[in-house]
């Protein structure tokens, strides 16, 4: 054992912290999953800067005559808040799990392992969907963070080694404190790599080709468009989470050949289709964007000494025409669902 410290300080690791989450759905705002060793199935290996966010609102008497000096003398809460970044290295697990709760709407197929999941947007409603994560920053300090919705989440790859995952929760400020025994530690998953992914280009509905090997990164961002619903009644906490208006961004660099096909397609204002699908071991991560078109988001430009495309789809350039879906995401794993309520 080292020797003690003054005043009984014990040091506490950042890196030894915990985030365990659960995959299921909460059933109702306001209340947390029940039974927490059943709920919490998926220990975490994340970036040491992941820290939860307790945001306190506060008004105060500042700028107000009558204290008989110039500054504050009171103030009080009037709101609370929590959010959490997390971000590291995408597994078929986490895939399934980010998509899922971020997006909404899941559909299995499959009576056994491996299951397929079909994730869209659910965008039938305002209300979005809710789930429970238990943190432990310290020995001492835990809690169970309720109401906690994926208000943003983005995908990357270099080209090379795992893909890598920043996903941004919220919630409506309620928290159970106290420690959870009996939880899991983290077990291996399948990391999708960045360098089993295939891009793939073509115009909608038609073949698609392989820019293999002329891809050199691409980055998925998925914006909820995910907001607290403060309404008179609900105290210091949001009543619920709500959706908005969602985005989808996809941004790619790919290498200039020879004769070029996207000078051509931008030229004729072509409309496109992009899959970027991901095999890694028995594990899939299949991208779809059925309908996106090419103009001042497509540029040419030098990229590490080669000619090379920057291609920077916003929400205006990707579309949902008809009943196909503005973005498809298929993740094949082991796991049978996400979105059952718990």
């Amino acid at each position: 054992m080292p020797p003690t410290l003054p005043n009984g300080f014990v040091g506490q690791k950042s890196i030894l912290r915990q985030c365990v989450l659960a995959a299921n759905t909460q059933t109702s705002w306001g209340t947390a999953l029940l039974t927490p060793t059943i709920a919490f199935v998926e220990a975490m290996r994340y970036d040491v800067s992941g820290f939860v966010k307790f945001a306190q609102g506060k008004e105060s008497t500042y700028g107000t005559a009558g204290a008989t000096n110039s500054f504050a003398n009171d103030n009080w809460l009037i709101s609370k808040k929590t959010s959490l970044d997390l971000s590291g290295q995408l597994t078929d697990w986490l895939a399934g799990y980010l998509l899922a709760q971020c997006l909404g709407k899941e559909v299995v197929t499959g009576v056994a392992a491996p299951y397929t999941h079909t994730i869209n947007f659910l965008d039938t409603g305002t209300i979005a969907q809710a789930t429970s994560v238990y943190c432990k920053d310290t020995n001492d300090l835990a809690y169970i963070l309720m109401d906690m919705g994926i208000s943003q989440l983005t995908i990357t790859s270099s080209g090379t080694a795992s893909l890598k995952f920043k996903a941004t929760m919220m919630g409506t400020g309620r928290v159970t404190d106290g420690i959870v025994a009996g939880l899991p530690t983290p077990v291996t998953r399948q990391h999708l790599l960045g360098s089993d992914t295939v891009v793939q280009i073509g115009l909608s509905g038609g073949a698609l080709s392989s820019f293999y090997p002329r891809v050199k990164s691409w980055e998925l961002t998925i914006d909820a468009g995910m907001q607290e619903e403060r309404v008179s009644g609900s105290g210091l906490y949001a009543s619920h989470l709500t959706i908005t208006m969602p985005k989808v961004k996809l941004k790619m660099v790919i290498a200039a050949n020879g004769t070029d096909d996207i000078y051509a397609w931008k030229r004729a204002n072509a409309l496109l289709q992009a899959t970027v699908n991901t095999t890694s071991g028995a594990a899939q991560l299949n991208l779809t964007l059925p309908n996106f078109t090419l103009d001042e988001n497509c540029s040419l430009g030098d990229v590490g000494g080669s000619a090379a495309w920057t291609i920077d789809l916003s929400e205006t350039d990707i579309l949902q025409i008809g009943n196909t879906p503005l973005i498809t995401a298929v993740v094949i794993n082991s796991v049978a669902s996400y979105l059952v309520a718990g």
